[in-house]
């Protein structure tokens, strides 16, 4: 089946690759921004099997968004997936920001992705389900201070997100939603900072991989919620899965990696999490674990045979290191983890 997938909010950098990557996979797209010359031309330039089209569209703009959205249909059809990748920066604090500025902020991350999700969630209840995507950013999960508009914002798409996901999940329709912690190449960063080095900048067209894969994973049985994209000198969390050899338990092992480089390691019994707030089922046949919060949504997915197992180590340990394993290694046997960004 050939895809039309929304795009709201395209520029150089992410949203230009998900346009490639999507066409490139059959879908056909449609760009939503307000730089016109800019969609038109990428649109005539995206990869086969896929086409383009280019939709003029101010996402603060209840009536251009709506409008925009009967334009997709006219021309390509019912929307199968959205990704709600607009986005609007706004570094002031609290008592630097005005009204004007606030609203401004919540219009672009919060107001607009809800009229998206509402024009492409009818065509989904019609055809039997789609995808969603959120882009999200570190502010959407914990605030660094100093940006109280956009943070706000974040946080709400993301509440936004998950209502929405608890709501029409169990109608085909997938929601996810994807944190980006760290800095995004583009030509404008290049720009401000050349010396800076390719381990510290995330590849958006490596990032667009994840999000397609969300979009394949649209079963209603395994539909991941949160996935976290990191990379340079941020303050980031991981989750493995690992197994004590000897007591035949699970642990969850959050990996927090600070601005530093440093590691924190907390250790905490798979079991006593999923008591407090989560669902498990395993697929025998397979050996995967589907987590489940409470309210049904599946946010995580791991492969038991792929993880790394432990031994002798005890529940909830802390410990610091400046490599991603060291720490690990300095209480217990341990193989290379996989990590996984898959959070709940």
């Amino acid at each position: 089946m050939t895809r039309t997938a929304v795009i709201a909010g395209v520029g150089p950098g992410l949203g230009e690759s998900l346009a490639r990557t999507f066409a490139a996979e059959g879908c056909q797209i449609a760009l939503f921004a307000r730089s016109e010359d800019y969609i038109e031309e990428l649109a005539a330039d995206l990869p086969d099997p896929g086409a383009g089209l280019a939709v003029q569209t101010d996402l603060t703009d209840v009536d251009q968004i709506r409008d925009g959205f009967e334009t997709v249909r006219d021309e390509l059809g019912s929307v199968n997936v959205l990704v709600n990748h607009a986005s609007a920066a706004s570094w002031k604090g609290l008592m630097e920001m005005d009204v004007e500025e606030f609203e401004q902020a919540w219009a672009v991350n919060g107001r607009g992705a809800f009229i998206c999700s509402q024009e492409a969630v009818s065509d989904m209840l019609e055809t039997g389900g789609g995808t969603i995507i959120f882009t999200g950013a570190t502010s959407a999960v914990r605030s660094l201070g100093g940006a109280i508009g956009f943070t706000a914002a974040k946080f709400a798409a993301r509440g936004m997100a998950m209502d929405i996901a608890q709501e029409f999940g169990p109608e085909g329709i997938h929601v996810a939603h994807v944190v980006i912690d760290g800095q995004i190449d583009t030509p404008g960063v290049r720009d401000q900072l050349p010396d800076r080095e390719d381990e510290t900048i995330l590849d958006p067209d490596e990032m667009a991989k994840t999000y397609w894969h969300l979009v394949e994973q649209d079963g209603v049985s395994t539909q991941p919620f949160e996935i976290h994209i990191t990379n340079g000198p941020q303050n980031s969390e991981f989750i493995w899965l690992v197994r004590n050899h000897n007591t035949h338990w699970w642990y969850l092992m959050r990996t927090t990696r600070q601005q530093d480089y440093t590691y924190t390691y907390t250790w905490e019994p798979l079991h006593r999490v999923m008591r407090r707030n989560v669902l498990a089922s395993r697929d025998w046949r397979t050996s995967r674990w589907g987590f489940r919060p409470s309210n049904g949504v599946i946010a995580m997915q791991l492969d038991m045979s792929a993880h790394a197992v432990i031994s002798n180590t005890p529940p909830c340990i802390a410990k610091k290191s400046n490599s991603p394993t060291a720490a690990a290694r300095s209480s217990c046997s341990m193989s290379a983890p996989r990590s996984w960004c898959f959070r709940f």
